[in-house]
């Protein structure tokens, strides 16, 4: 398998070897959703605490057991923020485009893939003045500076990918997309 970071990406090392294989990971900023999760979840953690003291001090007036709360506020928290992180793993192999997703656990899903020479153009975001049917962002913030759009027409409708580039994954579409895929510089 492959010696990935992540669960669920079946990748194997002879693919990663190939010099036009290319994955990349970014971290997605939380959105307004994640942000109002995770205030529900200290929510949840207060009233879990102040029930515990009230339960076992007011209650059952076993006031000793209040020393393995804050076990029982980390295995609670173990469980629960980590739905609030996530990560897109971007790879390039063999002429497909895969997008997966990461969840905090670290197990990956794939979300998107298709093949690096239907796609009409991949630019950076700004270059492409194109009204897409569908708008997928799988990229850490949409207001990123390097977003790259990858444009695909198919069944009558047209879907807009947003994604971060690097070097090597621009190289690699370059490589499978020919003039279709305008590189521009990245910092990355």
């Amino acid at each position: 398998m492959s010696k990935s970071l992540y669960k669920g990406i079946p990748f194997k090392e002879e693919e990663e070897v190939n010099e036009h294989f290319s994955q990349f990971a970014v971290a997605a900023k939380p959105t307004k959703k994640d942000k109002l999760t995770r205030f529900f979840f200290v929510l949840l953690y207060v009233l879990f605490t102040g029930g515990y003291i009230v339960l076992f001090t007011v209650v059952t007036k076993i006031p000793y057991v209040i020393a393995i709360l804050p076990f029982f506020l980390w295995m609670l928290w173990y469980f629960t923020w980590k739905h609030t992180q996530r990560e897109y793993v971007y790879i390039v192999c063999r002429g497909v485009f895969y997008v997966y997703a990461v969840n905090g656990y670290g197990n990956a899903k794939e979300i998107y893939n298709a093949g690096i020479s239907s796609f009409d153009a991949v630019a950076p975001a700004n270059m492409i003045n194109a009204s897409a049917d569908k708008k997928l962002m799988y990229c850490s913030s949409p207001d990123l500076r390097e977003l790259y759009c990858a444009l695909s027409s198919g069944n009558g409708t047209t879907t807009a990918v947003y994604f971060d580039p690097s070097s090597k994954l621009l190289s690699s579409l370059r490589y499978y997309g020919g003039d279709k895929v305008t590189v521009v510089q990245v910092s990355r």
